[in-house]
């Protein structure tokens, strides 16, 4: 008996979930379809830019910049238009101080130069890992994480970007420097 309700159970779940797929729209009569429509790689940075509420970690500011590196030098452009946006996602994650050593057309022109480089050569980004966060003793409103951007060519960049604690708590790229090479735990 126990059997025969616990298949009776399933049928009745199966046809309860086959009635709920297939259900008719009550307005029109007809199926309902949801069209899934996959956002490019652009469109998924674009809406990840509209959620600044998520910048209240060091790792998250440097997770965003790294996404937007990735794209913008991984030969992954879709078109020129892309790359004007791309850069106003980044100065988001910029501190005050970094955006007023920094201005944007230059920054623009620095970007574009080094597109075309990289066209010229075939060079790009193939993927970037980050180290854990480290706080400074004395001040923990500065934090440094060191980033590896591995390339398909024989050389990698190796990075420390630093970051301080805005007066809100969210956290922004003060400055970054190009350092030695070095190894992350986390990537054996």
């Amino acid at each position: 008996m126990r059997k025969f309700m616990a298949g009776l159970l399933i049928v009745i779940m199966i046809a309860v979930y086959f009635y709920y797929m297939n259900s008719k729209d009550s307005n029109t009569g007809q199926g309902t379809v949801v069209e899934k429509t996959e956002l490019s790689k652009f469109e998924k940075i674009k809406k990840l830019n509209e959620q600044q509420s998520e910048l209240f970690s060091p790792n998250e500011v440097i997770e965003r910049n790294n996404i937007i590196l990735s794209y913008l030098y991984g030969g992954e452009l879709e078109n020129e238009e892309e790359i004007d946006d791309l850069i106003l996602f980044q100065r988001n994650l910029f501190d005050p101080d970094l955006l007023a050593i920094n201005p944007y057309e230059e920054q623009v022109e620095k970007v574009k130069a080094t597109l075309e480089e990289y066209k010229k050569t075939g060079y790009r980004i193939i993927e970037i890992k980050r180290d854990v966060v480290q706080y400074e003793k004395n001040n923990p409103n500065i934090a440094k994480i060191r980033v590896i951007q591995y390339t398909n060519s024989n050389k990698d960049n190796y990075l420390e970007y630093y970051l301080r604690k805005q007066e809100d708590g969210s956290w922004r790229i003060l400055a970054w420097e190009i350092t030695d090479e070095f190894s992350i735990l986390n990537e054996f």
